[in-house]
């Protein structure tokens, strides 16, 4: 039997034989490759803000824009949109004063 062929079943019980592949095979269960994304036509100063909040969270570009994906992609906006309009919809018809004259009068007001 070739050394690099799978092991037979129950040859040595305390290795998972699932992950034994021969050279040639390329799928590695051990060392599997993640999907990547490529991201074309970024500005300048867009990757310069991305690298700069990296260095700020004292992570690498990649591990940042991970982050950053990965929290995009778990949070769920539909409680936060339905309240929004239940929002909308209590206040439609009113009207509202001018929130700057709210904020002067209570800064005069000190």
């Amino acid at each position: 039997m070739h050394p690099l062929l799978p092991l037979p079943s129950g040859a040595y019980p305390w290795v998972d034989i699932d992950k034994w592949y021969h050279i040639d095979t390329i799928r590695w269960e051990v060392a599997s490759a993640m999907p990547a994304i490529h991201i074309r036509e970024l500005s300048r100063s867009t990757l310069d803000r991305l690298k700069a909040r990296a260095r700020r969270h004292d992570r690498s570009l990649q591990a940042e824009l991970k982050s950053i994906l990965e929290e995009a992609a778990e949070t769920d906006w539909s409680g936060t949109r339905a309240l929004a309009a239940k929002l909308r919809k209590s206040l439609a018809g009113r009207t509202h004063s001018d929130s700057a004259e709210l904020i002067a009068s209570d800064r005069r007001s000190r």
